[in-house]
């Protein structure tokens, strides 16, 4: 039996897909999946009925074990730490009257919590163990240097520092998290499998755009940390330019109000097959990570790859680095001025080169294909090489 933790990750919830499709992999390769969550959707901060999840969940090949935690309705609050260990200290019991020797836990780094759980209970069972690093706290947690903030970095790091070591392998998502991870343990079992992109979503992409104008296209959450604010600004004072605007978020009417021109066109959220639609027609994709932000290696980086467009980085951060790498896009400062000069030397057969450039390295990043690392470490243990 293979028991995949995940405390907000669902098919109801449809956002942060990695474990359900990993679940559904491991299915198919002829495993036994127990997928443990819970009740409460990060999201839109509030439970889900706990029989209307698992009725939702009836078709599903892999076994689901939902457990039902209080909810949090900020993300900086003493209840959501509340939540986090409610949720570890059901799941550890749990797991203690289920789990046999043989089997294997993968578990996400986050919250820790459910590093000190599993720590505790391979005290008592004996099982392989596996953490997915997607998130490194306390580095990428939004706190404040105050007497809270330096509670909490040193709440993570103590449990961290403590638990990390007794995985027998480790999976991480960006290339930074590397380095976190060898602040906790010198551990060498540990392999990077990037988050990818879903190959069903975008099989249908076909690129159109022949136009004399040059179609940019941003996807995803508005907010702070992926602020697309600059490109508006460019839009608006080049004529020759459109900016294609899917998603919504916190600070989607400030972008509303900063366009002046109908060349930034605003479509909110939208169906898979509308994303699809417009995304055909885009030259550059935007990727703006700001250098204070807490996004590495965002699932739009790969979504762009799924769509096949050649991307622009704004920032430099781990994603500008596999764009430089793979040669399929170009690096700016978040600077109106460097961008200006950037956008404006691109010509169409620019585009075309990281376009193919794009579609050589396209196929290597589908969660079908980089998902098939995930069954190699499982399979590890079958032939006995842990640590």
């Amino acid at each position: 039996m293979i028991y995949i933790i995940s405390p907000f990750e669902s098919k109801i919830e449809a956002r942060g897909t990695r474990n359900i499709e990993l679940s559904n992999l491991l299915v198919k390769n002829g495993y036994e999946v127990t997928f443990i969550t819970s009740n409460f959707s990060h999201q839109i901060k509030s439970n889900y009925s706990t029989n209307d999840m698992y009725k939702k969940l009836t078709d599903e090949k892999y076994t689901s074990k939902i457990l039902d935690v209080p909810p949090y309705f900020s993300n900086l609050s003493l209840k959501r730490m509340i939540t986090h260990i409610v949720f570890a200290y059901k799941m550890y019991k749990y797991l203690y009257k289920n789990i046999k020797y043989g089997d294997t836990v993968l578990t996400s780094s986050i919250p820790p919590e459910l590093t000190l759980s599993i720590y505790l209970l391979k005290k008592k069972k004996n099982f392989n163990s596996i953490v997915d690093v997607r998130d490194i706290w306390p580095d990428a947690f939004p706190l404040k240097n105050n007497v809270i903030g330096k509670l909490f970095s040193f709440y993570c790091n103590f449990i961290y520092k403590m638990t990390l070591k007794s995985f027998d392998k480790i999976v991480y998502v960006a290339y930074s998290f590397d380095y976190w991870i060898s602040k906790y343990t010198t551990n060498e079992e540990k392999v990077m499998i990037s988050l990818g992109y879903d190959l069903e979503r975008w099989k249908n992409i076909e690129y159109k755009s022949k136009s004399k104008e040059i179609n940019l296209i941003y996807i995803g959450n508005l907010s702070y940390q992926f602020d697309i604010s600059l490109i508006v600004d460019f839009v608006n004072r080049n004529s020759n330019y459109k900016f294609h605007i899917i998603g919504d978020g916190d600070t989607f009417n400030d972008i509303v109000n900063k366009s002046t021109t109908s060349k930034n066109m605003f479509y909110g959220r939208c169906s898979p097959d509308k994303v699809v639609e417009i995304a055909s027609k885009a030259d550059i994709a935007i990727l703006p990570i700001k250098e204070d932000s807490t996004a590495y290696m965002p699932n739009k980086l790969f979504d762009y790859l799924g769509a096949s467009i050649p991307i622009l980085s704004l920032g430099m951060n781990d994603s500008s680095k596999f764009i430089e790498n793979n040669d399929i896009g170009w690096i700016v400062k978040y600077d109106i001025d460097d961008i200006t000069n950037l956008l404006l030397s691109i010509s169409s057969k620019d585009i075309n080169l990281k376009y193919e450039n794009v579609s050589r390295i396209r196929e290597d990043y589908s969660k079908d294909f980089i998902y098939k690392t995930f069954l190699d470490v499982i399979k590890s243990f079958e032939n006995g090489e842990s640590k």
